[in-house]
């Protein structure tokens, strides 16, 4: 402390001098005002304690969020592993169709029908199962420019 009441820091450095004897006769001694020194110190301690707080929520939030979207992942999964089996085992046949009219998926059942394999039939046109009168139907159709909503 200093006169007035404010609180300082110093750094006090004090070198015996010896006689011939080695018995210390005198002392030579220095002070320092440390004060801003001391102040940026414990600022920075501080703001390093409010990073670490911060750090800390940060990564709690993040920890929630992967648990969250995993969660999300894992019942999306379910879903499409429960509508894979629903699909693969219809006897219905279910065709997806790119907007280029290419078939991207094909139920299993479409060998009882059609004795294809689903895997011949990927990346093919899809009028390649019209036949017949259904072909100049499918024809029609697609010169009127209808076309399948995506």
């Amino acid at each position: 402390m200093v006169k007035g009441g404010e609180k300082r820091y110093f750094e006090v450095h004090g070198y015996p001098i010896k006689d011939d004897n080695g018995k210390v006769v005198r002392m030579i001694e220095y002070s320092l005002d440390i004060t801003d020194k001391k102040d940026n110190e414990f600022a920075l301690i501080n703001l390093n304690s409010e990073l670490e707080e911060r750090v800390k929520v940060r990564t709690k939030k993040l920890e929630e969020e992967i648990e969250n979207r995993q969660l999300a992942e894992d019942r999306l999964k379910a879903s499409e592993n429960h509508f894979r089996e629903l699909i693969a085992n219809i006897s219905d046949v279910i065709l997806v169709i790119d907007k280029d009219m290419k078939i991207t998926y094909v139920s299993p059942s479409i060998r009882a029908l059609t004795g294809f394999d689903a895997a011949e039939l990927i990346d093919e046109q899809c009028d390649k199962l019209i036949y017949g009168r259904d072909r100049n139907i499918f024809d029609i159709w697609v010169k009127k420019g209808h076309r399948f909503t995506f």
